[in-house]
Formats: structure tokens, sequence, C-alpha cells
């Protein structure tokens, strides 16, 4: 191959070809590898003709003159434009370039090379006046101002951040904990309010029920009559209203009581079973509400 394409171009070794003419060539791709050693090479024509890609003229140092009339290039897109600019850049001896009529003929693309190739004289017959160069400069400058702010992170979409929804109420079944009842203790409770987040419950005028029990024969309490008789009111409906006036005396009174039925159980307890057979009774009553 190497023999073929000296003798075509009438030539005994690479270093001695000067100008090299592809035009309309088919076995234009086939001579890309001889390319880097082409080192001396001044002129290289490939006009007429189409390539896959953008031919590696990166490499030819040398070279002053370049045409790329009716090019075309099968797999160009935004990437080839950056790769044929890139491979023009490096190009520094250039002088005269012409691409009339090719895929890299285009106004963008040829700012590009002008303002590269500073040894540049004419770009497509015409020469290049100190006002044309400097033209081509601003518009660069521009296309780079433009990137940058596009690419600028506050320029980008600000992710919004997802915030928890406001805390609802269960209108259908109250949180309460059974534990929390002090009638569970108390016999015939006083009538309260009870303020949940802003909301007044306001207890049910439902019957109560008494639950008599006699201790099992392990369970021995301090100070406390045989028959034990606790009343457990029922689970009491709930109804959530607005109510602004909060009734602070008798929620204070209300736990006072609820610490001193606490109190009177911890002292009543003597043994290890008597803490068990508690648990089962509470659970019991946890199954009532």
């Amino acid at each position: 191959m190497e023999t073929e394409f000296l003798d075509r171009f009438k030539a005994k070794k690479f270093e001695d070809i000067v100008n090299l003419d592809l035009n309309n060539n088919l076995k234009s791709v086939t001579y890309f590898e001889f390319f880097p050693k082409l080192i001396n090479l001044k002129s290289l024509i490939l006009s007429n003709n189409s390539f896959e890609q953008v031919p590696p003229i990166e490499c030819l140092k040398s070279l002053e003159e370049l045409y790329v009339r009716n090019v075309k290039i099968t797999q160009l897109g935004s990437e080839g434009t950056k790769n044929y600019i890139t491979k023009v850049k490096n190009l520094e001896n250039l002088k005269h370039y012409v691409s009339i009529g090719s895929k890299f003929d285009s106004t963008t693309i040829n700012d590009y090379i002008i303002c590269y190739l500073k040894k540049l004289e004419t770009i497509n017959f015409k020469k290049i006046s100190p006002e044309e160069r400097d033209k081509s400069v601003s518009n660069i400058k521009a296309i780079r101002e433009k990137q940058i702010l596009t690419n600028s992170p506050s320029n980008k979409p600000k992710a919004i951040p997802l915030t928890s929804s406001s805390p609802t109420i269960d209108k259908k079944r109250p949180n309460i904990n059974p534990l929390s009842s002090q009638q569970a203790v108390i016999k015939n409770p006083p009538k309260q309010q009870i303020i949940v987040s802003g909301a007044k419950v306001a207890p049910s005028p439902s019957p109560k029920n008494t639950l008599k029990s006699n201790p099992p024969p392990n369970l021995k309490l301090k100070n406390t009559p045989t028959n034990l008789t606790t009343t457990v009111a029922p689970p009491k409906k709930v109804d959530f209203r607005i109510d602004n006036n909060n009734n602070s005396s008798n929620n204070n009174s209300n736990n006072n009581n609820l610490i001193q039925a606490i109190k009177l159980l911890i002292n009543n307890i003597s043994s290890i079973e008597e803490l068990k057979l508690i648990e089962e009774e509470v659970k019991k009553r946890e199954k009532m509400f």
C-alpha cells in the first residue's frame, strides 16, 4: 500500500510529498493512515468526497492550504463539529482555508478558525481584514459567555424540598392511652374536658358500668378490703370542637387525682406475682377501649 501511494504521487519517500490532491478520490480514506508521515505537506485537497468521520488532519503541522469544498461527513453532529474545530486549530501554519458547500461551512465554525489561527490570511477565497478578525473574536466571546451563563449553577432549577404535611387528628378514634384515664381507679370521677391540640373533647353522658372482681388468692393487697371494686367507664365518643377557653384549674385537679391513684397502686405491690396480675388486669381493660 505504501508503494502504491508513493507511486501514485510520484515520490520516493513520504517526506518528498508537498502537495496532495485527493479531490473526488474514492481511496482517500485508505490514505489517511499515511498522514502522520507527511511531515512536509503544504497543500491538501479533500474536496468532493464523503467521509464517515473527520479526517486526521491535525497531524499535518506544516500544512498551509486546506481545501474541503463539498465534503460530506455522515457522522458529524455537535461532537463531530467540535472535533473538526479542534483538529483545524492544531494547524498553526495554515494560511488559506476553503470550505464552501461542505458541512464545515458555517459562520460559527469560520469564526472559531479565524480566532484560533493567527496566521490565516484568507477564508473561502476572501482576505481576512483586521475588522473581520476582531468581529470573529467578539462573536466567539459572546458564545462562550452564553455557555457560561447556561451552565452556571444559579441558572439551574432548584429542587423544591418536600415539606411534611401538618398533623391531622383522627376523628374516628382518638389515640387515648387507657392507663391515662383515672376512671380505672377512682369511683365516680368528676366530669372533665380534655384539650387535645386546641380541640376540646366533650365526654358523652353514657351510663357507667361497674365491674366487680375478687382478687386471686395469691394477690395480697396492703390496707385494702378483700373485695376490690373497680369502676371503669366505657370508651367515650369524642367530639372535636375548637375551644379557645382552656380550663387550666380542672386539668390540675385531674392530674393530682391521677397521681394519687398511681401512688396507691405502687404502694400496694408486694411481690412480682402481684405485678404480673396487675399487668394482666390492665391488658383486659385495654381490650375494652
